[in-house]
């Protein structure tokens, strides 16, 4: 009998163990036939924000609203009841949402789309707690990985009989989706025309070039502005103008503007910022612009200018550098002092009156005092030298004396050095005012046969014919 006990029994364990796995097998059997995909799209809210990393300038809105939609697909004969279904989804490896469904039921043809999972994603909170979440984003276009890991449970039924317990699977959808847009801006390079600057004056037209590289989450709102920039740090929108044709990688971009006129004497430069919307992001700087605002004056403006002191005077000699020019400005900013050619100069004494030679650029720094040399040449051949006493002033016209000595100092500017000496262009001078003969002029000045031809042919180049004058008709 002891035996026939233990064979029984033996017996009897293996046909519940065969049971058991042909009631599992049945049971687990239809949610093993169940396969899960997505899809998943990010809506912006909220304003544009940024966070710099490296060179870079990584921009996302403040929050996504992510949507998820997940299909489910029934390959087993018959519709399948989902008792309940928990998810969790994750952005790279970091938690960023949970929830769960309950009764679900996937027909065994149609399948079924589960109700769309929708999350707020708080990319400010992002940028703080999870930076490398931006990092991975700028270093894969913008992109993170999304992964909605789905925990499926149906009751385990024997044959759809009576439940024998429960059915669990796990499916995991993942999904890209394209959350951080990155900008990453050169520095500026200034141009007037297609020289490079440092600086420029009222009227000059500029251009600042830039390299741009694009990429990740962004749109078509690029624009540009140009800022006057004041001595106490404030600034002005000067222009401001939509970036065109700009696209993902590299781009090159150029942003032009006219400098006013008439700009305020406390504007000391320009700046140039990025800007996507409202959000600034790259600039120049401001607080002491790369391109610097020049003011310009003309001699006759700055000497009447309250800010500017200018003192001009004899140096005892009648050709070349003649005139001693003593400034002291006591502005703020920059100045370029524009000297004319055939800027006419008034002697306050008995000594001749000067025309001024060639065009110059004297450039003052704030609150400086400065000594320069002028080259003028005499205009009374019949009067002393101006003396270092004799204070100069701007002639307001030129009616004083014959145009043709405007155009002689005028053309100066593109004649080459060997035939504009001194003297020459002395003689020249005197030939067109006072028309003296070779005797006169060589009993004030100690002139060479060169000095002679080369002043015939200063004549010449601004179309008066020397042969009619009487200093070279005994030549």
């Amino acid at each position: 009998m002891g035996m026939l006990k233990k064979a029984a029994l033996i017996i009897l364990f293996t046909v519940v163990v065969i049971s058991v796995l042909f009631l599992r097998s049945w049971a687990y059997y239809p949610i093993e036939n169940i396969e899960l995909s997505g899809k998943a799209s990010a809506v912006p809210q909220g304003e544009v924000s940024q966070t710099p990393i490296g060179l870079e300038h990584a921009v996302f809105p403040e929050t996504w609203l992510i949507n998820v939609d997940i299909d489910a697909e029934n390959y087993f004969y018959k519709d399948i009841l989902i008792e309940e279904a928990d998810y969790v989804i994750y952005l790279e490896d970091v938690k960023i949402a949970e929830g769960s469904y309950s009764s679900i039921t996937i027909d065994s043809t149609l399948g079924a789309d589960l109700p769309t999972i929708r999350t707020l994603l708080d990319m400010e909170d992002v940028a703080v707690n999870e930076p490398q979440l931006i990092l991975t984003a700028l270093n894969n276009n913008g992109e993170l990985s999304l992964s909605v890991s789905v925990e499926l449970t149906m009751p385990a039924k024997f044959l759809d009989l009576f439940r024998i317990g429960t059915a669990e699977k796990t499916e995991e959808v993942s999904l890209d989706l394209q959350l951080v847009g990155s900008f990453k801006i050169s520095g500026v390079e200034w141009k007037r025309g297609i020289r490079t600057v440092t600086d420029c004056n009222p009227g000059d037209s500029m251009t600042a070039d830039l390299e741009l590289w694009m990429g990740g989450f962004v749109g078509d709102e690029l624009e540009a502005e140009v800022l006057e920039v004041y001595q106490d740090g404030s600034t002005n929108v000067l222009t401001r103008e939509t970036l065109e044709e700009i696209r993902w990688g590299h781009n090159f971009i150029s942003v032009n503007w006219e400098v006013p006129e008439s700009p305020s004497m406390d504007c000391i430069g320009y700046s140039v910022s990025i800007l996507y919307g409202d959000l600034e992001l790259w600039g120049s700087s401001t607080e002491a612009p790369s391109l610097r605002l020049i003011e310009a004056f003309d001699l006759s403006v700055a000497l009447s200018d309250e800010g500017i002191t200018i003192t001009l005077r004899g140096r005892g000699s009648c050709s070349g550098d003649t005139i001693d020019v003593e400034i002291k400005s006591e502005l703020e900013v920059s100045v370029d002092l524009k000297v004319e050619p055939g800027t006419i100069l008034i002697n306050s004494g008995d000594g001749q009156n000067m025309i001024i030679a060639e065009s110059s650029i004297i450039r003052l720094e704030p609150e400086i005092e400065v000594e320069v040399k002028l080259e003028a040449y005499c205009l009374d051949m019949d009067k002393d030298n101006p003396s270092p006493s004799e204070i100069f002033t701007v002639s307001e016209g030129d009616e004083l004396y014959c145009t043709e000595a405007m155009e002689l100092m005028l053309s100066l500017d593109e004649v080459s050095w060997e035939h504009k000496s001194v003297l020459s262009v002395q003689l020249a001078l005197w030939a067109v005012i006072d028309d003296p003969s070779r005797e006169e002029v060589e009993s004030i000045l100690r002139v060479s046969d060169s000095d002679f031809e080369d002043a015939m042919w200063l004549l010449e180049n601004i179309g008066i014919n020397p042969n009619e004058k009487r200093l070279f008709m005994e030549a």
